[in-house]
């Protein structure tokens, strides 16, 4: 098989996923930010928030306001002139809509108390996936903007994103708490359930952790060479399509497809996890003469 193009995969494809994933993204969830399901995940995020808990009369006004955000945001990043001055804001928009989720962090119980809080995380595993879309957010800005500098910072915000969901969500497989958790995801899925039939449920969160952290670590090693950084890439986008695929066997939408619930959404944000990793994988591999 001809590897080449993987080794020196055009800009303007990575670009484009970096783009059209953000923009799906936005598109989706801003379009759900005006149903129950949009006005729930404000309410139980936003009500712990030490800046917003105040304002617990006014959460539906608030899951509009950032709806109608990611939408405006989604229609500007769609335009083809890509250094425009509207495209350049709805980048920095994305951005911002992307980083400041990560303030959750800090004011939500996020910890699992039963094994001593940090940093055994629980439900922040969908709040550190926005450190890996901030970076995708502030390329497309910075590639809009020229800017060498916020492009170099916008790549290592990405693999800083891909490192602490792959490696952090990776060792809290090896807990007996989300060892029970994936469990409902993966014994109905037509892509995970063999896992099952080898091991234990304990063993078989432990296989995904060791995978998870063995692509990681393969893509970190891109700079070094790019067979292994390939197989590390490839990993993390097998990782987010079969992730994908819980959406369909476990309760990730509500009445239909399109209408995805917390968990559908915490799963969709794998892809822009894929386009960080890309975004990485390319900037630090392909300008390399060979293989190494």
């Amino acid at each position: 098989m001809n590897l080449s193009y993987f080794f020196n995969i055009p800009a303007r494809h990575v670009n484009a996923v970096a783009n059209w994933t953000v923009v799906g993204y936005l598109l989706w969830t801003g379009i759900l930010s005006f149903g129950e399901t949009g006005t729930q995940l404000i309410t139980n995020w936003f009500s712990g928030h030490i800046l917003f808990s105040g304002f617990d009369s006014t959460w539906v006004l608030m899951a509009w306001l950032i709806g109608g955000l990611k939408l405006l945001t989604a229609i500007g990043l769609s335009q083809p002139n890509r250094h425009s001055t509207s495209y350049q804001w709805a980048a920095l928009a994305a951005f911002i809509l992307f980083i400041a989720p990560t303030t959750l962090l800090l004011t939500n119980p996020v910890w699992v108390e039963s094994y001593g809080g940090f940093p055994i995380i629980g439900s922040g595993q969908g709040i550190i996936k926005y450190f890996s879309m901030a970076g995708v957010a502030l390329y497309l800005y910075a590639l809009a903007t020229s800017s060498q500098k916020c492009q170099r910072i916008a790549v290592w915000l990405c693999i800083f994103g891909v490192a602490i969901v792959m490696g952090w969500i990776g060792a809290m497989k090896f807990f007996e708490f989300e060892a029970q958790g994936i469990s409902r995801l993966m014994q109905t899925n037509i892509l995970f359930s063999w896992t099952y039939t080898l091991w234990s449920t304990q063993g078989a969160s432990n296989f995904i952790g060791i995978v998870e952290i063995i692509f990681l670590l393969a893509l970190l090693c891109a700079p070094l060479s790019r067979y292994i950084g390939l197989f590390g890439l490839a990993g993390i986008f097998a990782t987010a399509f079969g992730t994908t695929t819980f959406i369909l066997n476990t309760p990730g939408y509500e009445g239909f497809l399109l209408n995805l619930n917390s968990t559908g959404q915490f799963i969709i944000k794998d892809w822009l996890l894929f386009a960080a990793a890309l975004i990485f994988y390319t900037s630090v591999a392909k300008r390399k003469p060979g293989p190494a």
